[in-house]
C-alpha cells in the first residue's frame, strides 16, 4: 500500500489496505473455527472414553450380580461355619498328636498299665510312692544322644558284628525260575 501511495495511486492503496484487513479477519475467523473444531474433537474423544468406562462398569456390575446369584449369604455363612469347625477339629487332632494328654487320660493309662503288669506278674510303674532307693537302682540315662556321639574303635567293631548278625538272620533271596 505504501508503494502505491508513493506512485500516487491512492484508491489502489486504500483497496490494498482493505484487502489486507479483510484477509487478517478471515485468518482470525479461521483460527477460531479451528479452535472450536479441536475442542469438539476433544469433547468427542472424552465422551468416547466416558462411554467405554460406563460400558466396563456395566459389564462388571452384571458379572458381580451373576456371581451373587450363584452364591447366597446363607451359603457363605455355612462355609464360614464349616471352615471354623474344620479348624477346631484340626487343632484337636494336633493337640492329640503333640501328646497333650489330660490328667484323666494319664490316670486311665497308668491304671491300664498297672493291670497289664499285674496280669504278667511284673512290678508296676513308679508312682508318687517311689523311693529314692528305687530310683538309684534305675539305669543311668546317657547325657548325650548316642546316635550323635563319635564312634570309638570298640563301638565300630560291635556295630559291624551286629550288622553281620542281622544279615545272618535274614532269609536268603528267592531264586528266580530259570
Amino acid at each position: 500500500a505504501a508503494a502505491l501511495l508513493k506512485e500516487g495511486k491512492k484508491e489502489k492503496a486504500l483497496l490494498a489496505l482493505k484487502k489486507r484487513k479483510m484477509q487478517g479477519k478471515l485468518i482470525e475467523k479461521t483460527d477460531e473455527q479451528m479452535l472450536r473444531m479441536e475442542e469438539m474433537v476433544s469433547g468427542v474423544e472424552a465422551a468416547q472414553r466416558e462411554k467405554m468406562v460406563f460400558e466396563a462398569m456395566r459389564v462388571g456390575t452384571d458379572a458381580l450380580k451373576e456371581m451373587q446369584k450363584e452364591t447366597s449369604l446363607e451359603a457363605v455363612e455355612q462355609l464360614m461355619q464349616d471352615t471354623q469347625e474344620a479348624m477346631d477339629y484340626q487343632k484337636e487332632v494336633e493337640s492329640l498328636l503333640a501328646g497333650q494328654i489330660t490328667d484323666l487320660d494319664e490316670a486311665a493309662m497308668e491304671s491300664e498299665l498297672d493291670a497289664m503288669a499285674a496280669a504278667m506278674g511284673m512290678a508296676t510303674t513308679p508312682t508318687a510312692n517311689t523311693t529314692a532307693a528305687d530310683i538309684s537302682n534305675a539305669p543311668d540315662v546317657p547325657a548325650t544322644d548316642p546316635k550323635l556321639a563319635p564312634i570309638t574303635g570298640q563301638q565300630e567293631a560291635q556295630k559291624e558284628e551286629e550288622e553281620e548278625e542281622d544279615e545272618d538272620m535274614m532269609p536268603p533271596p528267592e531264586m528266580a525260575p530259570a
